[in-house]
């Protein structure tokens, strides 16, 4: 009867397991929290002269203490972890999954004929200047390209003027499907979020209204390694702007 259904039973509960748990969990929180309003009635009427795990119940104590004494605390807690290993191993053999085949989707990103457009920005904090630089990888060929902007308030304005600046480059070049990398993970996040920002709003504005104008854009976080080529001219641009 105590048998899942699925095995052929009725799906009762065991009564002596179940039982066994409740005192399991008594006893446990008589032990962790013996402050406790029960954990304090309890040892206050049974355990003045003995301690919890030593006390033996005396013939006037109550049906419940007894039942929980009828064994010792650790025996009690060691038969429940005991039977609920038991219980979990069998749900595992019993409800094992059935393997089906994975189907890996194809990552849109690996397009052969979408350009990657890279996108970095070296900041000055005190002169607030900025070099802007982007890598089109476009068919087999590279080309870098660069400009400086002064007046830039902070490194994420910097890395939006570039990647507002390298968006209108492809365009001019008639690129019509681009993947946008760069390693400014606030950036991308607020872009694919079509999210704002006070202190970026018009260069952030201009981005969501060039992003239409391609048949296929995406953009993407990288890490700062993989754009190691990128991060070098802008900041080849920004050191040539200032000498």
């Amino acid at each position: 009867m105590a048998r899942a259904k699925k095995q052929g039973g009725l799906g009762f509960k065991d009564i002596a397991t179940f039982n066994d748990a409740l005192l399991a969990k008594l006893s446990w929180r008589i032990l962790e929290n013996p402050s406790c309003l029960l954990a304090r009635c309890l040892l206050e009427k049974y355990c003045k002269e003995e301690h919890f795990l030593s006390i033996r119940a005396s013939k006037s104590s109550s049906y419940g203490w007894k039942g929980k004494r009828a064994f010792t605390p650790e025996e009690t807690l060691l038969k429940a972890i005991k039977e609920a290993r038991e219980w979990v191993l069998s749900q595992e053999h019993t409800n094992q999954p059935r393997s089906t085949p994975t189907r890996i989707a194809q990552d849109p990103a690996l397009d052969p004929n979408r350009t990657c457009l890279y996108t970095d920005a070296a900041w000055n904090p005190v002169t607030k200047c900025a070099g802007l630089a982007w890598i089109i990888d476009d068919a087999g060929s590279s080309s870098s390209h660069s400009t400086t902007e002064s007046f830039v308030v902070s490194p994420l304005m910097a890395e939006m003027l570039a990647l507002r600046n390298a968006m209108n480059s492809v365009l001019r070049r008639g690129i019509s499907s681009i993947l946008v990398c760069s390693d400014s993970q606030t950036l991308i996040n607020l872009v694919n979020s079509k999210g704002r920002h006070l202190e970026i709003a018009s260069p952030l504005n201009d981005i969501y209204l060039i992003s239409p104008l391609f048949n296929s854009i995406k953009f993407k976080f990288i890490p700062r390694l993989e754009n190691s080529r990128t991060d070098s001219v802008a900041k080849q641009t920004l050191f040539m702007y200032q000498t």
